[in-house]
């Protein structure tokens, strides 16, 4: 029996869609390609802490070095994809470490790290480079007292607001103190007694939150600085359960557009590292109890340390070992929701990594143990 002209149409369309379906399901998945980070090692040294990094119109790269001459602050740079050769700085150190960076005014850079003082105690001192690693300014001292720890927010136009913790050791406080775009430091201001692990965050409008511990208890804390005082002083949340043994190792904060975040970064007695995180809407009244930070893989990897980049962000950049790569993950609503392979590491860190940022580019930095007994100390630049 012959097909009416209907059954025939609808024969043909059946057969179209087939043939649709079945090139459809042959048809491989895209895939995005994998993202090539440009990797340099600066130098190798018997250092744990990663290179500190400026931006601007070049690249430096600054670390503390040591030979037979003694311990002394090194620097490289980059300009126009040359890669100049290692530079001690002008600076007469003691026994220098935890250096950081920021812009300063005219150009220049604000260099800071912790050193033993005239007296013997740590204290903080900065001093100002120009792009050409001659010293402009300093060294400076910034803290008058003893200096455990300190954390930095960086102004428009170079100045820099300070948060250190020192004075009394069995029972440290919290000082800010602000360096103008010169490096010249003003007085001190007592923010917070009882108290430990400064660290500052910048909101883009501006305005200053200040998160700390208090004492033995280790509860997370956070204030407004404003106006040279400290405001709405809040109680975020109880800290991170610590046995005897177990170090922590940093406290650091950054910002997405509605949440806050603040890092853990601890060893354990038996020496395993950990990241806790603990996040919530940046003014609220109490955020979420800390939690060991994990990221999904292959399987559920956990975090051994956690950078983030300073400041506020749509989504919040973090450096983190995660498994045996290093890794940037991207914070939003709190939580990760995305991340990209930088480099496989050989060896897990024995510090945080940096990460850096001048607004088109990311740059990770970290200090990666080697066989040889001394560290490769690794700059990564975003393609």
């Amino acid at each position: 029996m012959s097909e009416t002209p209907d059954r025939l149409l609808w024969r043909c369309l059946c057969l179209v869609s087939l043939c649709f379906i079945a090139a459809c399901a042959s048809a491989p998945t895209a895939t995005p390609p994998p993202t090539f980070w440009t990797i340099t090692t600066l130098a190798l040294e018997q250092q744990m802490d990663a290179p500190v990094i400026w931006l601007d119109a070049a690249e430096l790269a600054s670390w503390v070095g040591a030979d037979d001459a003694g311990i002394h602050q090194d620097a490289r740079r980059r300009r126009d994809g040359l890669l100049n050769a290692p530079v001690v700085l002008p600076l007469p150190p003691r026994h220098p470490y935890s250096q950081r960076s920021a812009a300063a005014g005219a150009g220049n850079f604000h260099l800071f790290w912790l050193d033993a003082g005239d007296d013997g105690a740590n204290a903080l001192f900065s001093a100002v480079l120009t792009p050409d690693l001659a010293i402009r300014r300093g060294p400076t001292p910034i803290s008058d007292r003893l200096t455990l720890r300190y954390s930095l927010a960086p102004l428009d136009g170079g100045a820099v607001w300070v948060a250190w913790s020192g004075g009394v050791l069995s029972e440290p406080a919290i000082f800010m103190q602000y360096v103008d775009e010169d490096g010249r430091p003003r007085l001190s201001q007592q923010a917070a007694t009882n108290a430990d692990f400064p660290a500052l965050a910048r909101l883009n409008s501006g305005g200053i939150r200040l998160f700390w511990l208090v004492g033995g208890s280790r509860r997370l804390m956070r204030g407004a600085w404003s106006e040279n005082r400290l405001e709405q002083v809040t109680v975020l949340t109880a800290g991170v359960a610590f046995e005897p043994g177990d170090r922590l190792v940093s406290l650091s904060a950054a910002l997405d557009r509605i949440q806050g975040y603040v890092f853990w970064n601890l060893t354990r007695a038996d020496g395993q590292d950990e990241t806790w995180l603990s996040a919530g809407e940046i003014d609220a009244g109490t955020w979420s109890p800390p939690q060991r930070l994990s990221v999904p893989s292959e399987t559920v990897a956990p975090v051994r340390w956690a950078a983030p980049l300073p400041g506020q962000h749509d989504a919040l950049p973090v450096a983190a070992q995660v498994g045996n790569e290093l890794r940037v993950l991207w914070f939003q609503g709190g939580t990760v929701v995305r991340g990209e392979t930088v480099a496989p590491l050989a060896a897990d860190l024995l510090a945080p990594p940096g990460i850096y940022s001048d607004g088109a580019r990311l740059v990770v930095a970290w200090s990666e143990p080697t066989p040889q007994g001394v560290a490769a100390l690794n700059v990564a630049v975003q393609p």
